[in-house]
């Protein structure tokens, strides 16, 4: 939690607005691929965690312990849901779904906040902003936009570099067309576009089939809503890092330590809506 703190700090992103219900039957949803992030509070007596549902309703598992008195910053979509747990029982504090209509924090529990909650996040905050495009990495080649804010990134976490693969390039690259094609996010090609795919059927499979020279296909897809090409790549990383599900490969943490990346990124006709994908890989030594 403190890491993803500082990486908020790091690039002074805004935050914008969220949504909770009470019911556990909901399912995260794309309504337009909007960024819609909050913050969650700990002003409990246990720590928490914030669990990412997917969209076939399963919940998923954060390592991303908060302890009292702290806080996460949680970058979603507008759609996607999010389960606030306690540590231990498995206590249900709270189910939140991301919207841009509703408060931008949460706070769990009832006692006294703690003085450094305040501190984490920029002072000069505008409610219901999007982070401003000149708070990203911005390069008129988006590729160079997520490689350089990817490795920002890492630098501040004292992270060796991680370099472009063609091959994984190419595999991402395939996989957004194909999600812009059919207007669907999914890791999935099959889910995706039909039986057609089966033989590109996982980021594993794709990796393999343009030929990459290692142990490849940990992979992240999103989407990216913006008039300004030069934004997406920075974009998109700082939504993948700062993530409470995706953020392990870019930040080398729990084993995922890789070396090698590609980035794609499509966009959907008529639409300021951009397909993104990501995929790592390590070289066979």
């Amino acid at each position: 939690m403190k890491k993803l703190m500082f990486l908020m700090m790091l690039f002074g992103l805004f935050l914008i607005t969220a949504g909770n219900v009470s019911a556990q039957n909901v399912c995260s949803k794309e309504v337009d691929g909007k960024k819609v992030n909050f913050k969650v509070v700990n002003n409990s007596d246990n720590p928490f965690v914030v669990n990412w549902v997917d969209h076939q309703c399963k919940e998923g598992s954060s390592n991303n312990k908060v302890a009292p008195g702290g806080s996460i910053d949680i970058f979603g979509i507008n759609g996607h849901v999010y389960r606030v747990r306690e540590v231990g029982t498995n206590k249900l504090h709270k189910e939140i779904v991301a919207a841009p209509s509703n408060p931008a924090q949460f706070t769990i529990g009832t006692g006294k906040p703690a003085a450094n909650t305040a501190s984490a996040a920029p002072q000069n905050i505008k409610i219901g902003s999007k982070p401003t495009l000149a708070e990203l990495v911005k390069d008129p080649n988006p590729m160079q936009g997520f490689l350089k804010t990817l490795n920002s990134v890492r630098s501040a976490r004292k992270l060796q570099p991680m370099q472009f693969d063609a091959a994984l390039t190419k595999a991402c690259q395939w996989h957004t067309d194909l999600m812009a094609k059919y207007d669907k996010l999914d890791h999935d090609a099959v889910v995706i576009g039909g039986n057609q795919f089966a033989d590109m059927q996982h980021p594993w499979t794709r990796v393999k089939k343009f030929n990459y020279k290692g142990d490849g296909g940990t992979e992240a897809a999103g989407v990216v809503d913006t008039i300004d090409v030069s934004s997406i790549g920075g974009s998109a990383m700082l939504q993948w890092s700062m993530s409470s599900t995706h953020y392990r490969p870019f930040l080398s943490m729990e084993g995922q330590v890789f070396k090698h990346v590609g980035f794609g990124y499509t966009k959907l006709p008529n639409t300021n809506k951009y397909y993104t994908c990501a995929v790592f890989g390590n070289p066979t030594p």
